[in-house]
């Protein structure tokens, strides 16, 4: 785990290196950045016009040593309309099982409904 202390970690003169284009160090552009949000056409269509049911992310990663950046471009369904489950395995819980990892059944059921598929395409 990294901790980051502000009083430790960003000195006067990081933050200047910083300001002049550093890449390196705490204050360094790795993470999300812009995001931007729109309506799909199925949306639309559903009367949803003023709710933005796509999101769209930059996300930038300095992996390795050879200092080579990374940039991902994401989509990301709001509202979707398929339904998941979550039940529990009674018979594993009745014979004495108590870790969650092994009780909880999940079924995300992701692009289980049409709609879903087609809006993140339109994406």
């Amino acid at each position: 785990m990294v901790t980051l202390t502000l009083q430790r970690d960003l000195t006067d003169e990081k933050f200047e290196t910083y300001l002049r284009g550093g890449v390196d160090g705490v204050l360094s552009d790795e993470g999300s950045g812009p995001q931007a949000f729109f309506v799909s056409q199925i949306a639309k269509d559903a009367g949803e016009g003023d709710w933005p049911d796509l999101q769209f992310m930059r996300s930038i990663a300095n992996v390795g040593s050879n200092g080579r950046r990374y940039v991902a471009l994401l989509v990301i369904l709001g509202r979707p309309k398929a339904i998941g489950a979550m039940t529990l395995n009674t018979e594993k819980y009745l014979k004495g099982e108590r870790r969650n990892s092994e009780l909880a059944i999940i079924d995300f059921n992701y692009l289980g409904h049409k709609d879903d598929k087609t809006r993140l395409l339109e994406g």
